[in-house]
């Protein structure tokens, strides 16, 4: 009889399993695709995509479908804004003494902001571009050991537009 009561819970509670299982969607990271359309057919495809679901075939056609997401997932890299603009950091890594080197035509106002990799800002250092080639002094000895982002904010005088660059900076002591 216990045999018997164990069986019979054991069919009740395998259907119920299946109830609450784990479903999950499936999805693709692509890097590139595209979509063609004519008056006879369209073509909608993902490099990369997942192993197929189904496999049709007609004579000399045949279509293999699978699945794709409703966005175009893109990688790019924006163009520089200045042409004659150019910026370093050296020595990097220091020990804390650096020094910011801006080349450039243009006349410009510059806030370098340093920040840890927490987001927390230190002081802003606010200079000028006065001459093509410029070197601005950056004292940070008294940060302790560890990886920065030195944030230039570069705006050209009279304007309103203005641009942000980043570098990564290693104080070593």
């Amino acid at each position: 009889m216990k045999n018997l009561n164990r069986i019979f819970i054991l069919i009740l509670l395998c259907p119920a399993s299946l109830l609450f299982s784990q479903q999950l969607t499936p999805f693709v990271i692509s890097s590139s695709g595209g979509f063609y359309s004519n008056s006879a057919a369209t073509l909608s495809f993902t490099t990369g995509e997942m192993a197929a679901v189904e496999t049709y075939t007609n004579g000399a056609s045949f279509l293999t479908q699978g699945f794709q997401q409703p966005w175009d997932l893109g990688t790019y890299i924006n163009e520089h804004p200045f042409e004659d603009f150019s910026f370093g950091v050296y020595p990097n890594p220091s020990d804390g003494q650096f020094y910011l080197l801006t080349e450039s035509d243009r006349n410009l106002q510059m806030t370098a902001t340093i920040s840890d990799l927490l987001g927390q800002r230190m002081a802003p250092i606010h200079f000028d571009q006065a001459s093509k080639i410029n070197v601005q002094s950056i004292d940070l000895s008294h940060l302790p050991s560890g990886t920065y982002i030195l944030s230039l904010l570069v705006k050209e005088k009279n304007t309103t537009s203005e641009n942000i660059f980043n570098n990564k900076i290693t104080i070593v002591k």
